[in-house]
């Protein structure tokens, strides 16, 4: 009988810890990809005062044209639109819309890298829900372009990061589970659980192992 119950136990056990080994390991993954961008980049957010910022030889602007319900957004780079009019919608108190989700922008630098022309002017658009563009812009006014959205993410964790901080801060790198919830054992839960199937699958065996034992010494009294 005990022989079935430490089989039961250690079967249990293992099979507890493999169903949250994974959610673990994409928690470990997000977080190993987070710590890599903090090595790697510098990353500093930039207000447009009076809608509008001059950064390493770019100036870059926001039209503002109300229109009903939504504010259409122009937003212009070194005098030439960079996208078609981006319709922003509008707050609860439809007085303003929130800026920091429509248009976004920052100032990458690589850690360590003293030559400040180096520094790119990122700037982050939501020309429509759930869908992003970033634009990486550097001293000379050229412009690279990403394209994502959370159906298509993109595979540079960068992109990911200033999507983030642009308003989609429950989204993550490669998964969004450990950010899907605010409450906060969300996180914890995962741990209790795979760290309690460990627990039991070695209670099983410490079981199976007393049974062996005491087997072998009946065997050798007989």
């Amino acid at each position: 009988m005990k022989k079935i119950i430490g089989i039961s136990l250690t079967i249990l056990g293992i099979m507890i810890s493999l169903a949250t080994f994974n959610p673990l390991y994409l928690m470990y993954q997000e977080k190993q990809t987070q710590r890599s961008l903090d090595h790697q980049y510098e990353i500093t957010h930039k207000d447009l005062i009076n809608n509008q910022l001059e950064f390493n030889n770019n100036m870059i602007k926001i039209v503002e044209e109300p229109s009903s319900d939504v504010v259409n957004l122009k937003v212009i780079l070194n005098g030439e639109p960079l996208t078609r009019p981006i319709a922003a919608q509008l707050s609860n108190d439809n007085a303003t819309y929130t800026k920091g989700v429509w248009v976004n922008t920052f100032v990458i630098r690589e850690t360590g890298n003293r030559n400040r022309q180096d520094d790119l002017l990122a700037i982050v658009t939501m020309p429509e829900q759930n869908k992003w563009n970033i634009y990486y812009v550097n001293h000379l006014k050229q412009v690279e372009v990403k394209r994502m959205g959370v159906e298509n993410k993109s595979k540079d964790p960068l992109d990911i990061r200033l999507v983030k901080y642009s308003g989609a801060s429950l989204m993550g790198y490669k998964t969004d589970i450990q950010y899907a919830s605010a409450n906060p054992f969300a996180l914890v839960i995962p741990v209790v659980i795979f760290i309690f199937g460990i627990l039991l699958a070695a209670a099983g065996l410490i079981l199976l192992l007393r049974v062996w034992v005491r087997t072998r010494l009946n065997s050798m009294d007989n």
